[in-house]
């Protein structure tokens, strides 16, 4: 179970990172 939490973790945070890298914003965002 918390590896596949851990998995969605990621996802939801690539996600983000993709999504303000679209905006524009939060570039500094690792």
């Amino acid at each position: 179970m918390r590896r596949d939490n851990g998995k969605v973790f990621l996802l939801t945070f690539r996600t983000q990172k993709i999504k303000a890298n679209n905006h524009g914003e939060n570039k500094n965002i690792l």
